[in-house]
């Protein structure tokens, strides 16, 4: 999610919606603003891997994201109803899919995606890890035997499925945070998320696509850009109608103080730490809080309170269409100590060369059939040219599918910026 809001900053967005697919899983996140949703509570060993309620909930802060079972490993079988199922059983790395030739017999989404022609067996990896598209066809065929239909349909049936399976948690996600995801900006990463990126977008309706230099290893760069910070929290009830100043103050005092030791130890410089205060709030005798962002502490009280309760209204009424006249009370006070969030400085370097790697047969829903697809070297791209759908963009760790409807082109920070029409 840090990687995410850093890439679209660079690309001129503020707000995102980051798609990260690696191996095993899909993660969504909405960024708005910069910032990912903090949540107060996060859900951890569940008994059944992606139901709500089937684990051990913890109230304690986390980035709030949505995670589907669907990655490049995912393995594609027929389910006892007679139709096609994709996940969450995964291949892993080891034996992987059955293109890898380390053993793995069944399908997965990566064996459908270079059947379809969206990955390449020779640029694997930048060359380095040869697949076998022959390998992936038989273990394509006995599923598509036992479904009755063509290898090239099992095949798209497989990479169709897993499009619908994120476009429906993505809206589902936004829903929940009341926004509607065509009006952002896709961010996609992972070792797979470029090569879905464009059928996904199309189903949400969203126009544009960012996809990040060194797409495959994003979550690792967010890891080394993301600030030293911690989270803390204090629990005193105090009601909106008996607002005590002083008894607010000594608290987050308090709770400065802790933060910044603890941030400081990491070798933050204590003039660099920033802190961000946020409160949960809800009506009197409600048992479910809402987390708000608290006023600046030094303004007059009633100027405080006020701004306060118009935060608290707004979010309250998008996220349950209405507000309700009943008096308000602060349940829980939270402090996020940071540093500085370092950033992506790599500028793109056009290699003065053609970047055109060649042509090779894929599949395009749009189009009905396989057509003569030019591939593209990423780090090769001109800055600022144009270039027009269908086509394939290869990097070393990932591989971005541009449809017939989609036009792209590298900006000055290396960024693949692809726009649907």
């Amino acid at each position: 999610a840090v990687a995410a809001a850093e890439f679209g900053r660079t690309a001129g967005e503020a707000s995102v919606l980051s798609f990260d697919m690696g191996g095993t899983t899909a993660k969504l996140c909405l960024i708005p603003d910069g910032e990912p949703n903090v949540g107060t509570d996060l859900e951890v060993a569940h008994y059944q891997r992606f139901r709500k309620g089937s684990g051990f909930p913890l109230k304690i802060q986390s980035i709030q994201m949505i995670e589907i079972g669907a990655g490049g490993g995912s393995i594609a079988a027929k389910n006892p109803l007679g139709l096609l199922d994709v996940g969450p059983h995964s291949a892993g790395a080891m034996p992987g899919p059955a293109a890898y030739q380390r053993g793995g017999t069944q399908p997965t989404v990566t064996d459908a995606d270079i059947l379809l022609g969206y990955m390449g067996t020779e640029s694997f990896v930048g060359g380095s890890f040869k697949v076998s598209k022959e390998a992936a066809h038989e273990a394509m065929a006995k599923l598509a035997d036992s479904l009755e239909v063509s290898v090239e349909r099992c095949a798209w049936g497989i990479h169709d499925l897993v499009n619908e399976s994120m476009s429906k948690a993505a809206a589902m996600h936004a829903t929940d945070l009341g926004v509607d995801p065509r009006s952002l900006p896709m961010v996609a990463f992972g070792g797979a998320g470029p090569v879905h990126a464009y059928g996904i977008a199309r189903k949400l309706g969203i126009s544009r696509i960012i996809c990040p230099t060194g797409a495959g290893v994003s979550s690792a760069i967010g890891l080394l850009i993301a600030p030293v910070a911690v989270d803390l929290s204090a629990s005193h009830p105090m009601a909106l109608d008996a607002w005590n100043m002083d008894a607010m103050n000594r608290l987050l005092d308090e709770l400065s103080a802790q933060g910044a030791e603890v941030v400081s130890a990491a070798g933050v410089p204590k003039d660099t730490i920033s802190n961000r205060y946020t409160v949960d709030m809800r009506h009197v005798g409600q048992g479910h809080e809402i987390t708000v962002v608290l006023p600046d502490r030094t303004l007059p009280k009633e100027e405080f309170l006020s701004e306060l309760r118009g935060n608290f209204f707004k979010l309250y009424r998008e996220l349950f269409g209405r507000t309700v006249a009943a008096p308000l009370e602060v349940i829980t006070w939270r402090l996020r100590a940071g540093g500085e969030k370092d950033q992506v400085t790599r500028p793109h370097e056009t290699v003065v060369a053609d970047a055109k790697k060649g042509s090779r047969k894929v599949y395009f829903q749009e189009i009905g059939s396989v057509v003569e697809t030019a591939v593209y070297d990423h780090y090769k791209l001109p800055v600022g040219e144009e270039v027009k759908g269908p086509a394939i963009v290869e990097q070393r760790e990932s591989t971005a599918v541009v449809g017939p409807s989609g036009v792209f082109h590298v900006d000055a920070h290396g960024n693949l910026v692809i726009n649907i029409h």
